[in-house]
């Protein structure tokens, strides 16, 4: 393997040279053949056979991993020939080859790599690859050899262009590059320039698999201020407002009166407007933080909207248009960065609106920004509650979701009225997090995004994380405290339906 990795002369170095420096939206390239065919097939058995996989899914990902190769000695028999590819990766020689073709700096002989699983469902979220010293990214794919990978089994690699203006990735791709088995792609690590992701993998019994890492700098790269993981620390979606002083009531105060609750019991189920409802409720919120109360809006809007949802077709044909664009009519119009977010925003104003979203902004502006709902809140938690942002979201299967970034602004009140299409048969399906869809809260105490855990289990009782499934005509209330962090998990294909919530933040 050494002498033959990757097959490359003088004069296709120089070809690749000019493919890698044209190529857009970032210089990149694809070595295809890098490999003599049979051992690259002795590679994939020995990972098949003697590679133990974890899995791991947070907020950006969901993949099978191994353990980073560096950790494996030339005398492990049993993956010989993977650790002879390893090594023949981060020889000099290669390292030399790769240096001419990208024209990066020194590249050291650290080894950082690991071999990557996506089955079905997996994928892995827009992002720059900017840590430390990375300094080239590469990818070999070690994809079925007999069965060549079509555009519609998905886990494509997505390039995405950069905003000129904010220096943020677009909505779409530009390029998706379709794993192709002995080929290699590689590229400069650059930070705010370098966004890429995996598409979901959509095809059944055919994982995406391949060796995938970096080759490190003798020193730290440049401009490290405008990667993903800088990014996603900063609040500066939120700079613009300001951090509101926290009012607790004393137990005697109460704001509902009686004309708040007769304008209340015409939106919420009755059972939540009782004396002894309202005081358990705020027990909850008090002793746990939260609190999610299914059924919450009285049946005669429930059956509005389940009818709604369950008229809505969701369109999986991937081969025919742009999927980025579906759904993008309405009002509804697509909001980013994808290193952030994805999804599909309703503008209350539209004239072009459905009947659907005409329902949900009645909901979102008469009800639950009204002055009495907002009494009503601030009954339950003990704090005044005081609107200052509500958003109509509408999250895709196969398309949206929103990554754990960094909200320091004090403490809020976060609420999330849900409704997705689950009936009897579905409802064990979103409720097991399959779907994804579901909404993650998370303390991170250390205030390190890399202090994450790898795994956010729906069903978890840490008390550092608080997971809600996607159910119908679901409210949730959380009391966001200084650095937590929330996200909704990447809504997978495989969902029945859409996802959609009104999410709205108190003061």
């Amino acid at each position: 393997m050494s002498n033959s990795f990757p097959r490359l002369c003088k004069n296709s170095v120089e070809s690749l040279r000019g493919e890698y420096s044209s190529a857009t939206p970032f210089p990149h390239v694809v070595i295809n053949d890098i490999c003599d065919d049979r051992e690259l097939r002795s590679v994939l058995d020995e990972l098949k056979q003697n590679l133990e996989a974890t899995f791991k899914e947070t907020d950006l990902f969901k993949v099978f991993q191994t353990s980073d190769l560096s950790g494996f000695v030339p005398a492990t028999s049993e993956i010989s020939k993977l650790i002879n590819l390893r090594d023949s990766l981060y020889s000099a020689r290669t390292r030399g080859l790769i240096r001419r073709i990208t024209g990066c700096s020194e590249l050291s002989s650290r080894v950082d790599c690991s071999c990557n699983i996506y089955p079905c469902g997996g994928q892995l979220l827009c992002h720059d690859d900017v840590i430390g010293t990375r300094c080239v990214s590469f990818i070999i794919y070690l994809v079925d050899p007999d069965d060549i990978w079509e555009s519609t089994d998905g886990g494509g690699l997505e390039l995405y262009d950069t905003r000129r203006d904010t220096g943020e990735p677009e909505i779409e791709p530009m390029i998706v590059h379709i794993p192709t088995w002995n080929s290699m792609m590689i590229f400069e690590v650059k930070a705010g320039i370098t966004f890429h992701a995996v598409q979901e993998v959509r095809a059944n019994n055919k994982p995406r698999i391949s060796i995938s890492g970096w080759l490190h700098s003798t020193t730290t790269p440049e401009n490290m201020d405008a990667s993903t993981l800088t990014q996603l620390k900063s609040c500066n979606q939120f700079k613009s407002r300001k951090k509101l002083k926290t009012i607790n009531f004393r137990k005697t105060d109460t704001l509902l009166r009686k004309s708040d609750l007769s304008f209340l019991k015409k939106w919420i189920n009755e059972e939540y407007l009782k004396s002894s409802s309202i005081k358990s409720i705020g027990n909850a919120i008090s002793s746990y933080g939260s609190v999610q109360l299914k059924d919450f809006l009285c049946p005669h809007y429930a059956l509005q909207l389940n009818d709604f949802l369950l008229s809505e077709s969701v369109d999986q044909d991937i081969s025919t248009k742009n999927i980025y664009l579906s759904g993008i009519c309405d009002g509804w119009e697509c909001v980013g960065p994808p290193h952030k977010q994805r999804y599909l925003l309703l503008d209350t104003t539209s004239r072009s609106r459905s009947e659907f979203g005409i329902l949900l902004s009645k909901i979102s502006v008469n009800f639950l920004q009204s002055t009495p709902f907002q009494n009503f809140l601030s009954e339950l938690t003990g704090k005044h509650s005081s609107c200052q942002s509500s958003r109509i979201r509408k999250f895709r299967p196969g398309l949206d979701y929103t990554v754990a970034h960094n909200e320091s602004i004090g403490e809020f009140v976060s609420s999330t009225l849900c409704f997705v299409n689950n009936n009897a048969s579905e409802k064990i399906a979103w409720s097991s997090g399959n779907y994804g869809g579901f909404e993650c809260y998370v303390q991170d105490s250390n205030t390190e995004f890399c202090s994450l855990p790898e795994v956010y289990d729906v069903n978890s009782n840490s008390s550092d994380i608080s997971s809600v499934d996607a159910s119908f005509n679901t409210f949730t209330i959380v009391n966001m405290k200084e650095g937590m962090l929330r996200f909704i998990k990447y809504l997978s294909h495989m969902a029945s339906s859409s996802r959609f919530d009104i999410c709205s933040d108190f003061y």
